[in-house]
């Protein structure tokens, strides 16, 4: 009994090591056992407390869609036909705190870059699909677009743009493709709850549904299901 007083005592001071000893050496004595599991748990707990980072996820695809969604379905394919985007990643933050609560954070700045990027894509693909239907639109009426941009006293296509719409291009791209829309695509994927660590188990738990997630000891990562075919891994920030 007094072994086990002292176990106690020693896990009360935050002594984890010598508490886990204590136990240990009471063998089968009450849930001396039980206990001793319980302090590698908390041992666990402990280890992950803190910020995570995650590896690059590669949000091409989800992008490609939000773009594809932001038009005229009519047209989409014509506007965007040939378009490259590149590879767009972003970074996404896991934080551990020490009352039991994690929080899934997308990392608004690399976000932001791989937004960015779709905009100017879209942008410059934008410009050449009004230049191709405006010289389409010019030739059906005898005249080149070089003619048109002659009689409108316009130097360039943004100029045609602004000449016609009655707005300028940078303002049609903001109001019409606002880069709130595209950021919003991704609120979905953060969120918080709750973790517990049991028998050596790491489990997330968000409005009633559980997932399991992996710690490396030896790597120092955790890893986590992404939703699709690649796990998303995080290291210490």
């Amino acid at each position: 009994a007094c072994g086990y007083a002292l176990a106690e005592a020693a896990l009360d001071d935050g002594d984890l090591d010598t508490a886990e000893e204590r136990f240990t050496a009471l063998g089968d004595y009450e849930d001396s056992a039980a206990r001793a599991a319980g302090i590698q748990d908390l041992r666990l707990a402990t280890q992950l407390t803190g910020l995570w980072a995650s590896e690059p996820i590669d949000i091409t695809d989800s992008m490609e869609t939000s773009l594809y969604a932001s038009l005229n379905p009519d047209v989409a394919d014509e506007i965007l036909d040939g378009v490259d985007l590149g590879t767009l990643t972003m970074e996404m933050t896991l934080e551990f705190t020490d009352n039991g609560v994690f929080y899934l954070k997308v990392d608004g700045s690399s976000l932001g870059d791989a937004v960015d990027v779709t905009l100017s894509v879209l942008r410059s693909a934008l410009l050449q699909y009004f230049e191709e239907t405006t010289r389409q639109s010019a030739e059906a009426e005898g005249m080149t677009l070089e003619q048109v941009m002659e009689a409108a006293n316009c130097e360039t296509l943004e100029d045609l743009f602004a000449f016609g719409a009655g707005m300028t291009f940078d303002d049609f791209i903001e109001e019409r493709f606002p880069r709130e829309f595209y950021i919003s695509a991704f609120d979905a994927v953060s969120m918080s709850g709750s973790f517990t660590v049991a028998d050596g188990e790491i489990q997330l738990t968000l409005v009633g549904e559980t997932d399991t997630v992996d710690y490396d000891a030896d790597a120092d990562t955790v890893t986590m299901d992404g939703g699709t075919e690649n796990e998303l891994v995080f290291h210490r920030s």
